[in-house]
Formats: C-alpha cells, sequence, structure tokens
C-alpha cells in the first residue's frame, strides 16, 4: 500500500533526527560540555523534562536557537534557512487541522534535508537523494493526471499566421524531455557520481555528454588549455572555475574528466575535433584521474576502502591517483593529519603523469575543518597547507594539471568557516592559476536549446526561418507596438539562434530570475523549460514560438519550478489574479470570446507579467513595460492593439497587478485597485451627472459649423428661439432607445421643440438634437465612476487620509489618468444619435429622424455637422435653382398668387418650417437669392430681385442675369420672371437660337461625332469567403490591378469597403467595437463606425 504524504514526511523526519545527531552531539559538546542537553534544555526553561536527543523537534530547534555558538561557526544563512524550514515541516506534520502536504511539499522537504545533510558531510544524505528521487516519480503519475485535467479545463487559445509551422512540428524535444523523465536527473552535473560511473546516461557516458554539451567560447578554451598542458606543449597548470551559483563549473569538470578518460578514443567524441586542431594534438597519452568533491567527503569520518582507513584530503589523492600503493606514500601522514609536503607530492604526481585532478566543493569541505583541532581529517591550517603543496607541486610536473572550483556566490559560502575558507583557498590558489571565462549569456542560451531540443533538420530549418521571418515583420511592421531592438536586424538573429524558444524568455529566466538566491543559473533554466517543453508538448501546443505567455502556470510541474524561489503567498495570487482555474484572466477571456477571448490574451499577457516582475520584488524601476508585455506575448497573425486592450482590462480589475507609467508588475500586497472598486460603486448618481455634463459643455467648446450649440439643456427656456440652427445636446439623463419608438430622448427633444418656456417656439426648424445611446450611456457612466473613484483615492493619498505608499500614490495617479482618457473618448462614442425634426408637408405632423453618427477623431459639433450636409439635412450653400424649386413647388400657391416674397417674409418660413430644407442661417438664403439673380436663365430657372416695389407696381432696383453689389437686405423682394416686362429694359437676355432645340440649326454646318476614347475603367467585386480574403485579392491584385497600374499616365484609385453585419441578438461586443475602432485609427480608415439597430 502506497504512503500517505504525511507519512512520507514522518520517515523523514526519522532519518534526519540520524543524519544530525552525530554533528549535533559534537558541536554542541565542543560549545557547551558533555552535558550540552540539559544546558539547552535550561534555556528553553525548565519543568518540561528532560529532552530526547533523538527527537527531530529538539534537534533542529537546538540548532535554530543557539546557532552562532554551535554550526553557525562554519554553516551560513542559507543553511540556517534550511533549519527554518525543516522546523515549520515538522510543525505542520506534527498538528492537526494543517494543510495537507502535496507531492510537491513532500519533495521540497527531502531536497532542504539533503541540503543541510550534505553541508555537514552527513552519510545519510544519499539515502535523502534517493528518496528524493523516489518522490519524483510518483509525483510525475499524480501530475500527469492532473495536467490533463487542467489543460481539458483551461485550453489556452491563440490565432497564429496561417501557414506557418508551430515549433512543434519543426523541432522535436530530446526523448527523455518528451517523456518527462528529466525529472529523474534534474540536470545536476554530480562529478562525485560520474566518477564513480553512475548517474544518467548524458553526464556518464562521455559520446553522450559532448553530444548534448554546446561547447562555449570559454569551455573551448579550458579544454584547448588541458589538452596543451596534458601533453607537455603549454597550457596553464591550475586552473580556477570561480563563477556565480549555477554558472557551469561541475560541467567543466565533467567534459575535462571525459576527455581524460582512458578508455574512449578522444578523437571519437563529438565536437572535439577543432579543439584538438586548436590545441595542436592529434592523439592523447594515457592520462590518469582523479576527482574529489567535497561534499562526498567529510573531515569527521575517515573513509574505509578495501580495509584502508582514509582520513585526510591528501591521502583521497594518492589513492584516487594510484591505488594503494600511491596511498603508502603519504599513509603516515594521512594517519598524523599532517600535509605530506610539496617534495612527496611533487614526486607522487610525477609518478602517474600526464594527470589531471578536479577538485569541486573544496570550501564546503574546508569550513568544516574552521575552528576544529580534533579532526581526523585535519585542521584548518593544515588544509590550507596542503592546497599551498599542491598548486606548488602541480606547477612543477609537467603533464600535471589542477582544476579547482572555487564559489563566488554567498549561497555556496556559508558561514564565517565558509568565508575564512574561500579567503584563503583564494590566496593560495590565485598565485598561480590563470583565469577562466564561464557561459556568455548567447551561449547559455545554446546550452539550454541543445541540452532539450533534438537538431534541426535542413528541410525543417526552411520552416524554422520563414517563422522567425514573420516575427521580424510583425516588430517592423507595428514598431511603437514593441521594443526598439526588436525591430533591428540582431533580434532576427536572436530569434532564429533561440528556436524555438522566444528571446525574451530566456533574457527574462537569464537577467531576471537568476539573480534569486537559490535559482542556479543553467540548471534552473534547463529544469524549468524542461518541465515546460514536456506540458507543451503534451499537449500538442500549437504556437509558433515558446513565448512568455505560453509558460503553462496551470501546469503541476511547471509552476513549482517557479514558486520554490519565492515566497509561499504567491500561490494564492496566481490561482486569483493569474492562471487559475477560476482566475480573473480565465474569467475575462471567456466574458470577451469574440474579442481578445479567442487568443487567450488575458491570460497570456498576465503570464507575461508575472514571469518579468515577479523575482525582481524590490528594483528600481520595477516592473514590465507595456511593449515588452507585448513583445512576449503577440505571434504574426494577431494584432498587438488586443493585447494591449486584454492588458488594460486586466490591470483595472486585478486585485495584485499594478501599473506605473505603462510599467505592470504582480506584488503580493494587494493594490488599490479594489478600493476604487467599491468607491465607483458608492459614486451618488447625481455626482455622476454632473461630470458628464462637465465633460459634454468641454467637448463642445468647438461648435463649428453650428452658429450656437446648447449642452444639457433642462428645459425649453434654456434654448432660446432664434432664426439660426442650433445643436441641442441632450443630457445624460435622456438616454435614445433606437429599436423603440419613443425614448426619454424624442420626449425631451419634442418638448424644447415646441416650446420656448412660457410660451410657443416659432423656429422649429432651427434645431437638431444629439442624444446618448443608451446601452453606451452604462458604459460611460462606469467610466466616469472609474475616474471620480481614482480621484479621489489620489487626492485621500495626497492629503494622508488613505495610507498609500509611492506605489500605490504612483498607480492611483496612473489609473486615474487612464480613467479620465477612457471616459473622455465615451462621450463621441455614446453620444452618436442625431434627432432631426422633419415634416412631410404642412399638413403633416413633426417626426424626428433618427441618424446614426459614425466614429471619427473630429470634435463632436464638426462630426455632426459633417453627417448632416451628408444627409443634406443641414445646408450651409445654396443654389438659385433649388430655391426656385421651393417656391415653386413647396410654396407654389404663394408664389403662384403674389410672384413675389420678401427675403425677411421668406426666411421667417425657412426658420419655422420642418417641411422646409433646414438652411444654417439667413446668410445661406441670401447668397441662394444672389446666386439666382445672376443666372442668365433667370427667367426661366430661377428669378430676379429687387431693392423695392413701388405703390404703383414699378419694381427698383431689380437685378436679373448679372451678378450686383446691391446689398440684399430683409426687404429685398424676390421676384418670379414672368411678373417682369419680357424684355425687360437694360437686361440683355439670351436669345433662343434657330431650330427646334439645341442642336445646329438649320444653316448650321453638320457637326461631325466626337471620336471617343476608352479612358476609364471601374469595377466591384464582392469576395467569396471575407474571412480568408488574401487569395482573392492577390488574384485582384495580379490580374486587374497589376495590368492598369502598368499603364503610363495612369490614375488609379483603389478603394475597399468593409461591411460586418452581427446576426446575433447581442450584437457585437464593447471590446470587439473599440478593437477594431482603434485598429482603424491606426491604419488610417477614412469613413468607419458601428451602427446600432
Amino acid at each position: 500500500m502506497a504512503l500517505s504524504n504525511k507519512e512520507r514526511i514522518g520517515r523523514l523526519l526519522d532519518g534526519l533526527a540520524s543524519g544530525l545527531r552525530p554533528v549535533v552531539d559534537r558541536v554542541f559538546t565542543e560549545a557547551y560540555g558533555p552535558s550540552w542537553v540539559s544546558t539547552v534544555d535550561a534555556a528553553r526553561g525548565g519543568g518540561r523534562g528532560a529532552s530526547d536527543p533523538s527527537d527531530p523537534q529538539f534537534l533542529l530547534n537546538a540548532a535554530w536557537f543557539h546557532w552562532q555558538d554551535t554550526l553557525g561557526k562554519a554553516l551560513g544563512p542559507a543553511e540556517r534557512n534550511f533549519v527554518a524550514e525543516l522546523r515549520l515541516t515538522r510543525n505542520r506534520w506534527a498538528h492537526a487541522g494543517e494543510k495537507p502536504f502535496s507531492g510537491d511539499d513532500v519533495y521540497r522537504a527531502y531536497d532542504t534535508a539533503e541540503r543541510l545533510l550534505r553541508s555537514i558531510a552527513s552519510p545519510v544524505a544519499d539515502d535523502f537523494a534517493k528518496a528524493k528521487s523516489q518522490v519524483l516519480m510518483e509525483n510525475a503519475v499524480a501530475q500527469a493526471k492532473e495536467k490533463q485535467k487542467s489543460a481539458a479545463a483551461a485550453p489556452v487559445a491563440a490565432e497564429p499566421l496561417k501557414g506557418l509551422s508551430p515549433w512543434r512540428s519543426v523541432v522535436t524535444p530530446h526523448p527523455d524531455v518528451a517523456a518527462g523523465r528529466y525529472r529523474q536527473a534534474e540536470f545536476a552535473a554530480d562529478l562525485a557520481q560520474v566518477a564513480r560511473g553512475e548517474g544518467a546516461k548524458e553526464y556518464v557516458d562521455p559520446s553522450e555528454f559532448f553530444a548534448r554539451t554546446y561547447l562555449t567560447e570559454g569551455l573551448r578554451l579550458l579544454l584547448t588549455g588541458a589538452l596543451r598542458r596534458l601533453t607537455g606543449s603549454g597550457g596553464e597548470s591550475v586552473l580556477d572555475l570561480q563563477t556565480t551559483f549555477g554558472g557551469g563549473k561541475t560541467h567543466s569538470m565533467l567534459a575535462l574528466w571525459h576527455l581524460a578518460d582512458p578508455t574512449v578514443a578522444v578523437t571519437s567524441l563529438p565536437g572535439i575535433e577543432g579543439i584538438l586542431a586548436d590545441a595542436r594534438v592529434s592523439d592523447l597519452p594515457r592520462i590518469t584521474r582523479a576527482a574529489i568533491v567535497g561534499t562526498a567527503l567529510s573531515p569527521i569520518s575517515p573513509r574505509s576502502v578495501d580495509g584502508v582507513e582514509i582520513r585526510t584530503l591528501w591521502g583521497e589523492l594518492a589513492w584516487r591517483i594510484g591505488g594503494a600503493a600511491a596511498f603508502g606514500r603519504v599513509a603516515e601522514s594521512d594517519r598524523g593529519g599532517v600535509p605530506p609536503g610539496a617534495d612527496a607530492l611533487r614526486e607522487l604526481l610525477t609518478a602517474h603523469a600526464p594527470l589531471v585532478v578536479l577538485i569541486d566543493e573544496w570550501v564546503t569541505y574546508a569550513r568544516l575543518q574552521w575552528g576544529k583541532d580534533d579532526l581526523p581529517g585535519g585542521t584548518f591550517d593544515a588544509a590550507l597547507s596542503f592546497a599551498q603543496q599542491l598548486t606548488g607541486a602541480v606547477d612543477q610536473v609537467p603533464g600535471a594539471l589542477l582544476v579547482v572550483s572555487l564559489p563566488s556566490s554567498e549561497i555556496e559560502v556559508g558561514g564565517e568557516g565558509g568565508r575564512r575558507a574561500l579567503e584563503a583557498l583564494k590566496h593560495v590558489i590565485h598565485r598561480i592559476d590563470a583565469p577562466w571565462r564561464p557561459a556568455a549569456a548567447q551561449e547559455s542560451f545554446e546550452i539550454v536549446r541543445r541540452r532539450l531540443f533534438e537538431p534541426i533538420s535542413a528541410e525543417a530549418a526552411k520552416s524554422r526561418d520563414e517563422v522567425v521571418q514573420r516575427f521580424s515583420e510583425l516588430y517592423a511592421q507595428h514598431g511603437g507596438a514593441f521594443p526598439s531592438e526588436a525591430k533591428e536586424k540582431t533580434y532576427l538573429e536572436r530569434l532564429r539562434n533561440c528556436y524555438p524558444i522566444h528571446p525574451e524568455l530566456f533574457d527574462r529566466l537569464f537577467d531576471d530570475w537568476s539573480t534569486l538566491e537559490r535559482f542556479q543559473r543553467t540548471r534552473g533554466v534547463l529544469k524549468l523549460m524542461a518541465s515546460v517543453v514536456h506540458a507543451l508538448w503534451e499537449r500538442q501546443d500549437g504556437n509558433l514560438l515558446i513565448l512568455p505567455s505560453a509558460i503553462p502556470l496551470d501546469d503541476a510541474a511547471v509552476l513549482p519550478q517557479l514558486t520554490q524561489y519565492l515566497d509561499d503567498n504567491w500561490q494564492p495570487i496566481i490561482e486569483s489574479d493569474i492562471d487559475g482555474l477560476a482566475s480573473l484572466p480565465l474569467r475575462l477571456d471567456r466574458e470577451n470570446g469574440g474579442t481578445y477571448g479567442r487568443y487567450s490574451a488575458a491570460r497570456r499577457v498576465a503570464r507575461t507579467v508575472f514571469l518579468g516582475s515577479a523575482p525582481l520584488p524590490a528594483a528600481a524601476n520595477r516592473g514590465v513595460d507595456d511593449k515588452r508585455i507585448l513583445l512576449g506575448s503577440v505571434q504574426p497573425g494577431e494584432m498587438p492593439a488586443t493585447f494591449g486592450d486584454a492588458l488594460r482590462k486586466l490591470a483595472g480589475q486585478a486585485t495584485y497587478l499594478y501599473e506605473n507609467a505603462g510599467r505592470y508588475w504582480y506584488a503580493t500586497q494587494p493594490s488599490v485597485n479594489q478600493l476604487a472598486r467599491d468607491r465607483a460603486e458608492q459614486q451618488p448618481a447625481d455626482r455622476v451627472e454632473m461630470e458628464i455634463e462637465a465633460r459634454l459643455k468641454k467637448a463642445l467648446v468647438d461648435r463649428a459649423p453650428f452658429p450656437r450649440v446648447h449642452p444639457t439643456p433642462k428645459s425649453g427656456s434654456d434654448v432660446p428661439d432664434e432664426d439660426e440652427v442650433a445643436l441641442v445636446v441632450l443630457g445624460p439623463e435622456y438616454a435614445h432607445d433606437s429599436k423603440t419608438a419613443t425614448s426619454p430622448a424624442r420626449e425631451a427633444g419634442a418638448e424644447i421643440l415646441a416650446s420656448r418656456g412660457a410660451g410657443s417656439r416659432a423656429n422649429q426648424n432651427m434645431l437638431v438634437f444629439l442624444a446618448a445611446d443608451g446601452i453606451r450611456l452604462t458604459e460611460l457612466h462606469q467610466a466616469v465612476r472609474d475616474y471620480l473613484a481614482w480621484s479621489s483615492i489620489v487626492e485621500d493619498g495626497e492629503s494622508g487620509r488613505v495610507n498609500l505608499d509611492g506605489t500605490q500614490r504612483a498607480q492611483a495617479k496612473s489609473q486615474r489618468d487612464g480613467a479620465d482618457e477612457s471616459a473622455r473618448s465615451r462621450i463621441p462614442e455614446t453620444y452618436h444619435w442625431l434627432l432631426v425634426p422633419e415634416q412631410a408637408d404642412p399638413l403633416s405632423k413633426v417626426e424626428f429622424r433618427q441618424v446614426k453618427l459614425s466614429g471619427g477623431s473630429d470634435p463632436i459639433a464638426t462630426r455632426v455637422g459633417a453627417k448632416l450636409r451628408s444627409d443634406e439635412l443641414l445646408i450651409t450653400k445654396y443654389g438659385g435653382v433649388n430655391l426656385r424649386l421651393v417656391l415653386t413647388q413647396t410654396l407654389k400657391d404663394y408664389w403662384s398668387e403674389h410672384q413675389q416674397v420678401t427675403l425677411k417674409e421668406l426666411w421667417g418660413w425657412f426658420a419655422q418650417y420642418p417641411y422646409l430644407p433646414r438652411l444654417r442661417d439667413i446668410s445661406v438664403l441670401e447668397g441662394a437669392v444672389a446666386d439666382g439673380a445672376g443666372n442668365l436663365l433667370w427667367r426661366s430657372e430661377t428669378f430676379a430681385y429687387a431693392a423695392a416695389r413701388e405703390a404703383g407696381g414699378e419694381y427698383l432696383g431689380i437685378v436679373a442675369g448679372r451678378q450686383s453689389s446691391t446689398p440684399i437686405t430683409s426687404t429685398s423682394l424676390i421676384v418670379d420672371g414672368s411678373a417682369l416686362p419680357n424684355p425687360l429694359p437694360g437686361v440683355d437676355e439670351p436669345k433662343s437660337p434657330p431650330g427646334s432645340g439645341p442642336g445646329p440649326g438649320p444653316s448650321d454646318p453638320p457637326v461631325a461625332p466626337p471620336v471617343l476614347r476608352v479612358a476609364k475603367f471601374h469595377g466591384q467585386a464582392v469576395l467569396a469567403d471575407p474571412r480568408t480574403p488574401i487569395p482573392e485579392l492577390q488574384k485582384i491584385v495580379a490580374e486587374i490591378i497589376g495590368p492598369l497600374a502598368a499603364q503610363t499616365d495612369v490614375s488609379l484609385t483603389v478603394r475597399i469597403e468593409i461591411e460586418a453585419e452581427h446576426r446575433a441578438e447581442a450584437g457585437f461586443t464593447d471590446q470587439t467595437v473599440r478593437t477594431v475602432s482603434e485598429n482603424a485609427k491606426t491604419l488610417r480608415l477614412r469613413d468607419f463606425g458601428f451602427e446600432k439597430e
């Protein structure tokens, strides 16, 4: 029967106690004497009885509370953190009601316990390593089942450009990565294990090792120098591989170990040919190898091999070089704990040269000797003397090479003893050693890529190149949406070299995550990316590249690879705000399926922000800028604006997502978003409407082409009864519903049209109304509520009424500014219904004609005026012929009877009656009168005008058939041509030509018909499949536009008209409207907009 996780923790604690007790007993005896248990009990407080020194709780508590006087002299902060974590694990195990242990919890406990035991050189550590591997194997089965559930429950959508190959059809992971077997090896290069012939094949087998190893420039130089040294042709004698935590020291030592393998022909190793050529070496003599790893040995516990007791490092060195015979040379020195001397070591090395000696984790071994003078392995000073003797001897023996790894990160040094050991060893070794360069950033990328994936075939490389080219084109086409370096040619090369992993993902892992104390630079990235690749491979991921947004944080194996380096409180944040089954991004994607939901845009940007911000909570310039977020999220075929919209939506609602000056980050402290949401809901309705009215008035400052604009009148008395056109903008309380016969907007417009307050309105044809859409008004209300909420938070933060830190104050100001812009942009989006009074004839009822105002960037009044002019509902320039038609048709009874009308009287009718055209003001009518009187055919087509008419009926100051400087006044008369003498004295009227029509007369010669040329082409096409228009458009370009454009002196115009109608009752979503409108603006469409029905 399988053990429960709690039972496995119980066994761990028992094993931990057996490993800790010998060391604790010795160290505490040195500090407090043989009765140290009583001393610890007394410090704890009496009355509890004597403690059991085999109890893991007692041992861990003793180590924690007495650290400085005991273990802290040799160990460092990292090891004390291990003790603290194991104390918490023990307490959680012992108390009922605590959160159950997960498989990942068990693995972490075993990992922490193993690290602690190795730091004190306990042999029990090997048992924990095996148990940890077993836990990993058992977890793998459970995680596989969990992954299937999570992947099925919430798949991540994407719509990359069709015709491009997804990464999984171009490149194949190594079998162990694809199958998930990498967990057992963990990419852990263990020199001691490999020297024993144990471990994963890719580390033990020389050919397999070099096949998967990317030979960086530093590694090539290391191997080249080693070959020269071992063959007596130069090279340095001592090398120190000091790099940061996880920087590739052990891997480099393994390369040297396999290079010197006497059982393998060096020329058969993959990739070594070039190194042999650089070293000018064709073959190698038989080389002696010795590998010593400080974590596998202990100065406290001698090692017995074939009945021989080995106590010291010089004893280990002799045994590993030449077995019992070599050990006999130093046996006496080994028993006494005193180094054998430089001469003895030189003779030992000479007898077995050429040879390579590899010493890894020397500081870990030496720090246990610091401050101790009774250890079997000798004293601290003896260890330093041995180091000095060894380096000197190696330097004097031709063909001898010593390679040492010294840590440079605090986590590997450990305590005062570790610091003293490192300082002393560096002083000794650096007298002779030569510098060594670790892998550069791009080389580290290649190391990871090569370890995870099989080589790409020549045919597959074509698909890869096409994909990276499309990415480069995406960044160039939308340059403003991405970082500037993404448009450079060098970035195209990075895309190719890092394939199938996007460079941005590598940058975040190596630049940001590797700064965390426990994140090993190369191994940490390898472990994470192996779990990522396995998860995506199993899910049959269809993305073109593995971007930061593709990291499956919902995967049970992937998430712990990140959260293990973060605080525990990140787990609920990820589940609620980033990538859980009940997370906000998933809900936003589902609610907005027609826009960014189809790309899972909210989840993808959330993942990208998390990956770029979680490891750097204290960075000076905190967060990820929006361009870099899009770089890590968008693929060819997807619009950056869609993801930008999803990011802004997410930032406005997420509890733990912050934004400031275009930079976004997640934090473990709640943002002020929840406070803003609460305040937005609490805003009084009248306060919201006051703000909308204020914004309306500001938006209507530019009133052209209207002589007057009246925003938000409360009654007809607020709209003067004047004879020039006015735009009346109804307040937010009077919304319009285009699908109903009545609406608050219609009712308010009818009331204002009929009344000017106390009396009736005369000039009813001078008013047009603009009203808000009822549905959009709800969105405007919310935008204004958000603005008022954020404004109040900013004010309260500045006054101290609300306690905000600097980040929260910056976020509040940024959100206020964003809400302000959102409210501003929603004003024209909401106010798009024109209600225009019209009347079919004088006896008909005045009705309102509703007109949809399309989008645009011009001021509201300008757009209203343009729409009305386009639909001939507002006339700013009128011709004489049109005026004659009004006189002879609409006003025919009056005109037939009187044959004249004063300008004042005629203008009064235009201003009052909606069955007449709506002229902007009297100047438009005056222009029409001047135009008509100036017409040469004034008698038949237009009219004349006169300054006055005498009592006897004679007209004075007649203007007909010519332009005149005589001013047109309100008393001027418009006169029908039939009322004037024919011919009219002083007026040259055109004579009718001979014949019966406008053609040639009987005496005129015949006119030859003109020779017509083929000079114009026009055509329209309706695409058969508008969802995939590219093939048809290409055909039209090739077969129609191409031949036309090839001609010289051709003026070519191509127009594209797009019409889309949503058949569902709900219509287009708000997000679709916003995204398409924004893209239309970006692409500079000339006339566009959505319409409501």
